[in-house]
């Protein structure tokens, strides 16, 4: 899928194509969970199209695409020659609006009841109660599923909402050090969260997370901000470039929405996205 994206040279993918895309993600996220297995690790390198090529298309690319060397260079007592990697062809647009798109690499996954490891997913990506070493469970799939997105239908790189990254080629979170407000990458991405997601982090919520008090004061408000001006993801999204029709918009912020909620019991589960109104139009 990254290929794919990354060959439109600014372009976008079409919406049905991307909702294709994250219905078939949303199945393997819900057959996870069924397991009592968290992902923890879903980015837009980790969706594979499957079905593309077959048997004869793939020898029929070996026969116009032979194998190449490097010119010979010499290694201790000996002229070695190394082979060219040749990777196939990305599909094309048409041919991705009827990929199979599979979940892939699980080296990071984690049963939700024998976890491993609280380092998981990228900064740009992690939850709110990951980000505050609070406990979490299956849910944080959801959240960075909710950032994947943009990218798919924008094109370029803002807090990793997946939704919204598969939009926009660009990640909707971005954490960055603040040395005018002396804040630090998370106190930034504390900050986007609240502006993006449209919500207060809550005290029922922060007295679940350990690590709280070295971001928020006693009446959970950051340590480090006192204004915040509301960013909608329709904002978000428009100012990517990325154009959308009235319903296409209404129904990719609802489904946002549903994901990214900063505390995880309010967020939705795979199985309810999955019967999203947007994504079975």
């Amino acid at each position: 899928v990254q290929e794919s994206r990354e060959a439109l040279q600014g372009g976008f993918i079409p919406v049905l194509t991307v909702k294709r895309i994250l219905k078939h993600l949303l199945l393997g996220i819900a057959r996870l969970h069924e397991c009592g297995i968290a992902h923890t690790g879903i980015h837009q390198t980790r969706q594979h199209h499957g079905g593309h090529w077959t048997n004869d298309a793939i020898d029929n690319w070996v026969m116009q695409n032979p194998p190449r060397t490097y010119a010979p260079e010499r290694s201790l007592n000996k002229m070695v020659s190394v082979f060219v990697s040749q990777s196939f062809p990305p599909p094309s647009l048409d041919e991705l609006s009827s990929c199979n798109f599979k979940l892939a690499d699980f080296s990071n996954a984690q049963f939700v009841s024998d976890q491993t490891t609280d380092d998981i997913t990228p900064l740009g990506l992690r939850p709110p109660e990951v980000v505050l070493g609070g406990e979490w469970n299956e849910s944080v799939d959801i959240w960075t599923f909710g950032c994947l997105l943009l990218l798919l239908m924008v094109n370029r790189d803002t807090y990793m909402s997946k939704i919204f990254t598969l939009l926009t080629n660009r990640p909707l979170f971005k954490p960055m050090v603040s040395e005018i407000d002396n804040a630090s990458e998370i106190d930034v991405l504390i900050l986007q969260m609240i502006l993006f997601c449209g919500e207060f982090f809550h005290e029922d919520f922060l007295k679940r997370c350990p690590r709280s008090l070295e971001y928020f004061q006693p009446d959970c408000r950051p340590r480090k901000f006192e204004s915040f001006v509301r960013k909608p993801f329709e904002k978000c999204i428009s100012d990517t470039g990325c154009i959308l029709s009235s319903a296409d918009m209404a129904g990719v912020t609802d489904l946002m929405s549903k994901c990214l909620r900063i505390d995880p019991k309010n967020r939705s589960t795979a199985q309810e996205l999955l019967r999203h109104p947007w994504l079975m139009a």
